[in-house]
């Protein structure tokens, strides 16, 4: 499983303790564009950062690869989406991993890539 960055951001806040006991049960992999994304914040509080520092040095982190970048350069050409949003879909791809994002329609369209919003199972 592949995290996207709004799930590690969600996961800081009070209200969705759900998410830390999921990212917990299930050892998921982050893309090294989710620590620029959430570390490069201008407005992170310091309790915030010292969260996501802990969380980054704990979580494996997946690099931005050639095969990476080839995917999110496909991804680009095929329809128009945002630079992050193609590396994380990209890093999905290659390491074949299902993405968890509450955006699951940003992804939907890339037939290939398996989605999971675990908003959507909070009270299965």
């Amino acid at each position: 499983m592949l995290l996207d960055s709004n799930i590690i951001i969600y996961a800081a806040q009070s209200e969705n303790q759900f998410l830390r006991s999921f990212i917990a049960q299930h050892s998921p992999v982050v893309s090294a564009l989710s620590c620029i994304e959430v570390l490069g914040y201008h407005q992170l509080s310091n309790e915030d950062k010292i969260y996501f520092d802990d969380f980054f040095t704990a979580v494996q982190i997946l690099p931005i690869s050639q095969d990476v970048i080839n995917q999110a350069v496909r991804l680009k050409q095929i329809k128009k989406m945002s630079l992050g949003d193609s590396i994380i879909a990209g890093t999905a791809l290659v390491d074949d991993l299902t993405l968890i994002t509450r955006n699951v329609d940003d992804f939907s369209w890339i037939t290939e890539l398996k989605l999971m919003n675990p908003f959507d199972t909070v009270n299965l």
